[in-house]
């Protein structure tokens, strides 16, 4: 509704658009409202239930109220953000932490916004749909500068473009949800697994193959593990690490480069999880597997 205050309409609570041109990092972070960001000039990791989500250049996201994320950027980028509400909140203004990380969960929980699942009807990916991208990046700025004036027209404008851009996506996705898809369950996993298997160096996560496999991300772990009794974070693991294996038996590589060919854009992240299910550093490992050394 086209309204600066109301029971149902997108309220604003925080924007920018300021460079972070240094590696940064949010951990642990738990918010009560909504957030949709952009990540222009540099990528993105987003750590959600232990699982990595990489968002490129030029990539959108939004992440939902309550869900507890890390995030950060290895090389630092220009991160345009909104943080907003999508319905009435009689607590609104009173929430002493609205929009840094919570360190008392469970006495301001009650400020925490309803799911998408409860406002729109559907339950949306974290990563937006390449096709918005576009879109997003285009007008974010403008909704980011017209709010930061704090003139009311300015702001109502901004709110109304949000809305607008909320109404394109939740759209895209009710009518992607309402396509017939006659995959059975596991051929619907396969070919998640396969979109994972076929390009590592992407550094796809578990709500790409939940989108490739046509559910929601939360309804893609359940069918997940009941087919495969495993998460799908550890199937991206352990692709990613037999693969890096194979490279550094195979190759002369350096571990930054196997690093990034199977999906890290961190050797450092590399390395630590390659050591949590090998044992050994990359390197290590590798002098150990050459030819004549030890097994």
């Amino acid at each position: 509704m086209l309204m600066l205050t109301g029971p149902y309409n997108v309220f604003i609570v925080a924007a920018d658009n300021s460079p972070r041109f240094r590696r940064w990092s949010v951990p642990q972070r738990r918010l009560t409202n909504y957030v949709l960001t952009c990540s222009s000039k540099g990528e993105e990791e987003l750590t959600i239930a232990g699982e990595k989500l990489r968002v490129p250049d030029g990539g959108c996201y939004m992440l939902p109220p309550q869900l507890l994320t890390d995030i950060e950027s290895h090389q630092g980028n220009q991160p345009l953000w909104v943080h907003f509400e999508v319905i009435w909140n009689e607590l609104r203004g009173r929430h002493p932490w609205p929009i840094s990380r919570d360190p008392n969960w469970e006495s301001t929980r009650r400020f925490a916004q309803p799911s998408p699942l409860e406002i729109w009807g559907i339950d949306l990916p974290i990563l937006l749909p390449e096709r918005l991208w576009v879109r997003i990046a285009e007008s974010l700025p403008e909704i980011v500068t017209g709010w930061r004036t704090g003139k009311a027209p300015r702001m109502l404008r901004a709110q109304y473009e949000l809305e607008g851009l909320l109404l394109n996506w939740v759209t895209f996705e009710w009518e992607r949800a309402s396509q017939p898809n006659t995959l059975s369950a596991r051929e619907r996993i396969e070919r998640a697994e396969a979109l994972v298997r076929n390009d590592l160096a992407a550094g796809l996560g578990a709500s790409d193959m939940a989108t490739a496999a046509g559910y929601s991300r939360s309804r893609f772990a359940e069918v997940y593990f009941q087919l495969r009794k495993q998460s799908p974070g550890q199937f991206l693991l352990q692709s990613r690490i037999s693969r890096a294996k194979s490279l550094l038996r195979q190759t002369d590589l350096p571990a930054r480069e196997v690093a990034q060919l199977v999906g890290y854009s961190d050797s450092t992240a590399f390395g630590r999880a390659f050591r949590e299910v090998c044992g050994l550093t990359p390197l290590a490992w590798r002098k150990q597997k050459a030819p004549g050394g030890a097994e």
